[in-house]
């Protein structure tokens, strides 16, 4: 596809817009998964972060794919402790 050069830099933005749009959603499917996801499907969201396909994501998004495994982790980490009751608040 021929981009006009006065456009060209705002093609590169959407673009990369475009990968970070799919980078969040693959994160909301795997942190914070909906009721009807089966336990698979949820395991295959996660398994995802740190593939192949997750580099290339991260390289056209523009982002640090080490920085987003280790917030991916510490997410995981705390999406997974149990939650408590102080003073009728819940507390993670």
């Amino acid at each position: 596809m021929m981009v006009d050069h006065q456009y060209q830099h705002l093609a590169s933005v959407s673009c990369r817009a475009l990968w970070c749009a799919v980078l969040a959603n693959a994160w909301v499917e795997a942190i914070y998964p909906s009721s009807r996801a089966h336990p698979v499907e949820i395991q295959q969201s996660r398994n995802w972060f740190g593939s192949s396909d997750f580099f290339q994501v991260c390289a056209l998004a523009g982002v640090e794919p080490s920085q987003v495994m280790m917030k991916f982790t510490a997410a995981i980490a705390l999406r997974n402790q149990p939650t408590r009751r102080v003073r009728g608040r819940v507390r993670v």
